[in-house]
C-alpha cells in the first residue's frame, strides 16, 4: 500500500514541474518531445536488459496503437494545453476525476456490474465538482463556454476520460497478454511522442523554447518522475490491484498537489479547493464501502 501513497505524491509534484515548463514552451511540443525521449530511453533498456521480452503480437498491434493515442496523444496533449490557463492545484484536483471516468468505462464499456451505492458515489462525485467549477482563473474568463465551465476545464476533464480508457487498454496487455509494462509504456510513449511532434507544425507553428538551460532541467526532471516512474509504477500497480481500485487511491493527489502549489508556486488556495475535496472524498468513501461489500460476497 505504501508504493500507493508513494506514486500519489510523485504524480502530484509533475503537476508543479509541468506548469512551470510551459511557461518556457508550447504545450503540444512539450507533450511530444518529453514523450519521445522517455518512450526511447524506456525501449532502449528493455532492448538491453531482455530484448526477447521486446517482441509483440500481430494481434496487439491494435491494443498498442489505442494506448498510444488514448493514454499519451491525447490526454496529455489536453491536459497540457488546458493547465497552461489555470492553478496547477485547480489542474490536479480535476484528475480527481479519473475514478469516476474509471467507473463509467468498466460499466458501460466492459460490462461491469455495478451497485446502487455506486452510482450514488458518482452523483455525489459530480455535485462535488461543482465549486472547483466556480472558480476561475483570469486566462479561463476568456474561454468560457458557459454553464460553469471553460474550454480548459473540459479538456481537462476531456484528457482524465482519455487517460482512464488508455490505462484499462494498458491493464489488459500487462495483466492479460503478459507483456512488460516497461514495454507496454515505452511503445505508447515513443510513438504517442512522434504523432505528437508530427502534429506540431500544423497545431502550433515554429518551435519556441525560451531559456533553454532552465527548460532542459525542468523537462529532464518531469521526464524521470512522470514518465519513467509514476507511469511504470502505476502500471506494476494494476497488476498487482485491479484499476478501479488503483484510480480510486488517486483521491490523495489533488492534496499533494494543493500543498506543492502553495509552497512553491505562492498559489492561493481558495475555499472552492477544500468543498470539493470534501465532498469528492464522501463519494469515493461511497465507492469504497461498496467495493468492500462485493469482496465479502
Amino acid at each position: 500500500m505504501y508504493l500507493v501513497v508513494l506514486l500519489n505524491a510523485l504524480f502530484a509534484t509533475t503537476f508543479v514541474v509541468a506548469k512551470v515548463v510551459l511557461s518556457y514552451t508550447k504545450p503540444i511540443f512539450l507533450v511530444g518531445v518529453s514523450m519521445a525521449i522517455g518512450g526511447l530511453l524506456q525501449l532502449v533498456y528493455m532492448g538491453i536488459k531482455n530484448p526477447k521480452k521486446c517482441v509483440i503480437a500481430m494481434k496487439d498491434v491494435g491494443l498498442f496503437a489505442q494506448v498510444s493515442i488514448f493514454s499519451i496523444v491525447l490526454s496529455y496533449g489536453l491536459q497540457f494545453w488546458g493547465m497552461q490557463y489555470m492553478p496547477a492545484f485547480k489542474s490536479c484536483f480535476l484528475y480527481n476525476f479519473g475514478p469516476f471516468a474509471s467507473y463509467l468505462i468498466a460499466a458501460f464499456l466492459f460490462n461491469e456490474k455495478m451497485k446502487v451505492k455506486k452510482w450514488l458515489g458518482l452523483l455525489v462525485g459530480f455535485i462535488g465538482i461543482i465549486p472547483i467549477l466556480l472558480s476561475t482563473s483570469p486566462a479561463e474568463e476568456g474561454l468560457s463556454i458557459g454553464m460553469m465551465i471553460s474550454l480548459p476545464e473540459l479538456a481537462l476533464i476531456a484528457s482524465v476520460v482519455s487517460y482512464s480508457y488508455g490505462w484499462f487498454i494498458i491493464r489488459i496487455l500487462v495483466h492479460d497478454r503478459h507483456y512488460s509494462p516497461l514495454l507496454v509504456n515505452g511503445i505508447a510513449m515513443f510513438l504517442g511522442g512522434i504523432v505528437t511532434l508530427i502534429s506540431v507544425p500544423i497545431l502550433e507553428g515554429p518551435i519556441v523554447i525560451h531559456q533553454l538551460m532552465p527548460f532542459f532541467y525542468l523537462l529532464s526532471g518531469m521526464i524521470l518522475v512522470e514518465f519513467l516512474i509514476c507511469n511504470n509504477l502505476y502500471a506494476y500497480l494494476l497488476d498487482k490491484y485491479s484499476e478501479t481500485f488503483v484510480s480510486f487511491s488517486t483521491f490523495s493527489i489533488p492534496l499533494f498537489g494543493a500543498l506543492y502549489s502553495w509552497f512553491f508556486l505562492n498559489e492561493h488556495i481558495t475555499w472552492h479547493f477544500f468543498v470539493s475535496s470534501l465532498i469528492v472524498s464522501a463519494a469515493i468513501a461511497l465507492f469504497y464501502s461498496a467495493e468492500h461489500e462485493d469482496k465479502r460476497l
